[in-house]
């Protein structure tokens, strides 16, 4: 009998431990994000518009992510401009480990060669993809900017929150 409830008390503290050892490591692993390009890019590179790098600068001040360098080699043969929306992005998925996929692009009723006249909004939307779940979530919105700098401008204010 001595020896059942030792082998018991043996077995639960083994659990224990394990599960505290799973929360620990939980809280501390880091987070992978993968930033693709802009959904839309093409029709305003044109004009020079791109809001990626202060995209990127925004999710580099958070500490528990980790934004990986965009992995070209890894990613040759799947196309990666213009992705939107979750059902493109599973060969990504199937060729590099990340938690979260940012999918960006700029929302606009302009023509992209009169862009800047008086009149024109700009706007830009910001989704996450969980890579483990599969579902989208869409974390900023806003459609009623008047210029590009008011644009770059909001991205570096808005509250954008990644979190397990």
């Amino acid at each position: 009998m001595r020896i059942k409830y030792f082998l018991f008390c043996l077995c639960f503290i083994g659990v224990f431990n394990s599960f505290t050892k799973l929360e620990i490591n939980q809280q501390n692993e880091q987070i992978k994000v993968l930033i693709l390009p802009i959904g839309n890019s093409c029709n305003y590179a044109i004009n020079g518009y791109n809001f990626l790098s202060t995209l990127e600068k925004k999710l580099n001040k958070d500490m528990a992510l980790t934004i990986i360098p965009f992995p070209y080699k890894k990613l040759k043969g799947v196309s990666y401009h213009g992705i939107f929306h979750k059902k493109y992005c599973l060969p990504i998925i199937e060729k590099i480990e990340v938690d979260y996929i940012v999918l960006s692009r700029f929302i606009s009723n302009i023509n992209c060669l009169a862009i800047g006249e008086n009149g024109n909004n700009w706007g830009y939307e910001i989704k996450i993809l969980d890579t483990k779940m599969m579902t989208e979530k869409v974390l900023v919105m806003n459609t009623e900017l008047e210029s590009y700098k008011a644009l770059l401008q909001d991205i570096k204010t808005v509250n954008i929150n990644i979190k397990k």
